[in-house]
């Protein structure tokens, strides 16, 4: 308790990881954050308990909005709903830089209630951006580095990150044309890619 009190506008956090590392019982929810290119504290959604705690959401993707402008845009999109765990929107790339520079540079999607609720982490991002290939030095489907190993790269046109470079397994968090993908055409649930109808939805965390 005495960990949370200690955040607010006025006392913001850095990120999810510092307000972590500075109460570790503290509960997932809401935080002020603010990082080095911020104008002014945000708040954002803690995820405080799972694979170690400390991830900050930094996106929320929703079949029912694909294809629709903004996903492929590094300004963001709709930055007013960017502590909802259940609305479509995206942090800025520059805030989610901020991010990844100041923790360990881990990225993690989980898909839910799509065809393919895949879960993948990435180690190792680099500069990430919506609107362009990002690079990660290795991917896999278990928190710490275990489990399956997936390629990065695949494509031009498939922007954000890439986790796996086949239509069964891949998971890539921005595709041109403002879509996404849990899975691809020959996925085991059924087709992922958004642009091809897919169902696919998930939440996007870094630390």
């Amino acid at each position: 308790l005495e960990g949370l009190l200690k955040n607010s506008k006025v006392s913001p956090d850095e990120s999810c990881l510092a307000a972590h590392e500075r109460c570790s019982d503290c509960e997932s929810g809401v935080y002020w954050i603010e990082t080095d290119s911020m104008a002014s504290p945000q708040e954002m959604y803690c995820d405080m308990e799972s694979n170690g705690g400390g991830w900050t959401l930094v996106g929320v993707a929703l079949v029912d909005y694909a294809g629709d402008t903004g996903w492929n845009d590094d300004d963001g999109m709709n930055l007013a709903l960017s502590y909802s765990l259940d609305d479509h929107w995206h942090q800025t790339a520059t805030i989610i830089n901020d991010l990844l520079g100041s923790g360990e540079s881990i990225t993690h999607v989980a898909c839910f209630d799509s065809n393919n609720d895949f879960e993948r982490f990435w180690y190792g991002t680099g500069t990430y951006s919506w609107e362009a290939v990002s690079g990660a030095t290795n991917s896999s489907d278990t928190y710490g580095g275990g489990g399956t190993g997936y390629s990065t790269v695949w494509a031009s046109h498939h922007y954000g990150l890439v986790s796996g470079n086949n239509e069964y397994v891949t998971v890539i968090t921005s595709h041109s044309g403002n879509h996404w993908a849990c899975g691809g055409l020959y996925g085991a649930g059924g087709e992922g890619y958004t642009g091809r109808g897919g169902d696919s939805n998930f939440r996007m965390w870094v630390r």
